[in-house]
């Protein structure tokens, strides 16, 4: 990792540290961190975890020490409540852990961004995952919602995990409004335009990575495909609601 970043560009804009769960190995993280910090003081850190290591606040006092001032912790939350995130994760007190996690980040003035990924498990709730953060968390930095990638362990459990987003758009569509009125900054990715109402178009971010984004032959001649997400390549079933705008 340190070679990696040694090879990276002067003027780079952001720098992502993720998994697997990078937290795990403490020292290792601290470590790479501080060399991150070192090499590039003015670039902005993003680290993809699951904030449940937070919830030690020892460790985000080291985080903390490192003195970055670009850095963001960008954390899943899947439900409201307990016995639905646990669940979803498969793992006892994970919702517990991250929400200590996230008010240990507050506690030291470090940035927070949840991330809620969109699925058939939770996607009836999303204006209930809204309203809680507004209720218990109105300081994180940026709220997005996600359209999933259908891909590696997901296509094992496709059955478990799909949703078409044309079926949830109006879950959606309330809990993006919900919190814009709220002025929390919140954006959803990874969802082309045509699957979402109208209404939350200009929430929409053209997110995905270059090397996983494509678009079906249906998109051709569409008006809004300069500024659509795409699709992801990389999954497995795409929906049969796509059409150009």
């Amino acid at each position: 990792n340190k070679e990696i970043l040694e090879l990276l560009p002067e003027n780079v804009s952001e720098i992502g540290i993720t998994g697997g769960e990078p937290t795990l190995y403490r020292e290792n993280f601290v470590d790479i961190l501080q060399y991150a910090h070192n090499q590039y003081k003015d670039t902005l850190i993003a680290v993809l975890t699951n904030g449940r290591t937070c919830c030690n606040r020892e460790f985000v006092k080291e985080i903390k020490d490192i003195s970055h001032h670009k850095l963001m912790m960008c954390i899943p939350l899947y439900a409201p409540n307990y016995i639905q995130h646990n669940r979803i994760v498969a793992a006892q007190n994970a919702f517990q852990e991250t929400i200590a996690g996230i008010f240990n980040l507050y506690r030291y003035n470090i940035f927070t961004e949840i991330r809620i990924v969109v699925m058939k498990q939770n996607f009836y709730y999303l204006p209930d995952i809204a309203e809680f953060i507004f209720r218990n968390m109105p300081f994180v930095i940026h709220v997005t919602f996600m359209g999933m990638e259908y891909t590696g362990d997901a296509i094992k459990r496709l059955d478990d995990l799909w949703i078409d987003p044309h079926e949830y758009k109006g879950q959606l569509k309330k809990a993006v409004w919900l919190l814009h009125r709220r002025n929390i900054n919140v954006s959803i990715y990874n969802i082309p335009l045509c699957l979402l109402d109208s209404g939350v178009h200009k929430f929409a971010r053209d997110s995905i990575s270059t090397w996983k984004k494509g678009f079906l032959s249906i998109c051709n001649g569409c008006k809004g495909k300069e500024k659509c997400s795409g699709i992801f390549i990389t999954s497995i079933r795409q929906s049969s609601n796509i059409k150009p705008l």
